[in-house]
């Protein structure tokens, strides 16, 4: 039995996940039910189907998802966490599905998004798992927490991981997680959507860890919205359905892993930095990453934990930016509703909104409208 099914019913997104696998050739291809039905006519039973990233459901999502509901002991619905809104509107594919996998890169969409989450689960849907993208950074530890927090709240599963499907970024949770305070780590207990999985626990609150599995171990088969069959979402062009056989297959499924070692891609990585103009006094990168995480917590030092940063040396940071700025960053509150809390001034919520935007255009600029990867095969 193969381990993993991934199809793609379109390669049109509107999305800007980095390395998305799905985009690749014609953006109006959708995939025909027919085909689908052909090539599982061949394979056989799965031990799960991955339905990838449709960028809107409808009657080719729903016939796909039936079909491949009948021959899969788990079906999975992946897709962004700003599309959950639009999958309410199909109760018929919910029912069909074992599991809602949504994909996110920004935990502060979470909150934006609970409502919806919550109508989700007063309707009996309880089966949906949270992806949590991590990519390297500074802020994936808070980003860990901040996730766990929100989806203890809700019930919701928790899954932390790089990017699904790609060599854009290798990035090990274990080493994310193993830096947060009192954080178990468990042992790898099997697969899971092809990748190695391993259970954690943060705040005592059990999570999955997801780690690119080794050759050996990768049973994946990827159906492409052109109907071609490949080993997996990162390898090129595929075998279309007229000439795949029981032996083409087997050789599909038994070929070296394409997401270890075959070729390296570099991905720009930016870190900002502000320069006061007149006074040169700079704000680095990893300030600017805390005041974020500052104006979510409420807090400097939680911020601090959150980030692995220590306390005490960035209160002198902080301090020594705002000497030299002559204006204060962030302030205490003494009394009210907000006692205690440490908050952003006015000066840094205008710094921290041209962050974002920054950080926004560029990242779109990078990795959206110029697509640049470097691929250097060895």
């Amino acid at each position: 039995m193969i381990d993993t099914l991934i199809i793609a019913i379109s390669n049109k997104c509107n999305g800007s996940c980095i390395g998305c696998p799905f985009k690749r050739g014609d953006q109006n291809s959708v995939l025909k039910p027919k085909i689908v039905e052909k090539i599982i006519s061949i394979i056989g039973r799965f031990r799960e189907t991955i339905i990838a990233c449709p960028n809107s459901l409808g009657r080719i999502s729903e016939n796909i998802v039936s079909i491949v509901s009948e021959t899969s002991e788990k079906t999975i619905l992946l897709s962004r966490i700003e599309n959950s809104k639009d999958i309410l509107k199909y109760p018929r594919i919910l029912n069909k599905i074992d599991e809602l996998l949504l994909l996110v890169w920004d935990v502060r969409v979470l909150g934006n998004r609970k409502q919806i989450l919550r109508t989700l689960l007063s309707h009996g849907f309880d089966r949906v798992a949270i992806w949590i993208i991590i990519g390297g950074e500074i802020k994936d530890r808070y980003k860990v927490l901040y996730a766990v927090r929100f989806c203890r709240t809700l019930g919701l599963k928790v899954i932390v991981g790089e990017p699904p499907f790609t060599t854009a970024l290798t990035v090990d949770p274990l080493k994310v997680v193993a830096h947060i305070e009192k954080a178990e780590i468990g042992l790898y207990y099997g697969n899971l959507y092809g990748y190695r999985a391993m259970t954690a626990f943060v705040e005592e609150y059990p999570i999955t860890l997801l780690s690119k599995p080794f050759g050996d171990e990768c049973r994946i088969l990827y159906i492409d919205p052109q109907g071609r069959v490949s080993k997996c979402p990162i390898v090129g062009d595929g075998i279309p359905v007229e000439k795949l056989t029981i032996e083409t297959l087997r050789k599909i499924i038994y070929s070296r892993c394409m997401l270890r070692h075959t070729k390296v891609q570099f991905i720009p990585i930016v870190n900002i930095s502000f320069k006061e103009s007149n006074t040169g006094v700079e704000i680095p990168s990893d300030v600017l990453v805390l005041l974020e995480v500052v104006d979510q917590l409420k807090s400097l030092k939680a911020a601090c934990e959150a980030l692995g940063l220590a306390y005490s040396t960035y209160v002198e940071k902080i301090k020594e930016i705002e000497k030299g700025l002559g204006v204060r960053l962030l302030y205490s509150t003494k009394g009210g509703r907000s006692r205690g809390k440490t908050l952003l001034t006015t000066t840094a919520k205008h710094i921290l909104r041209a962050y974002r935007n920054l950080l926004e255009n560029i990242n779109r600029h990078i990795y959206v409208e110029k697509n640049n990867i470097f691929n250097i095969y060895i």
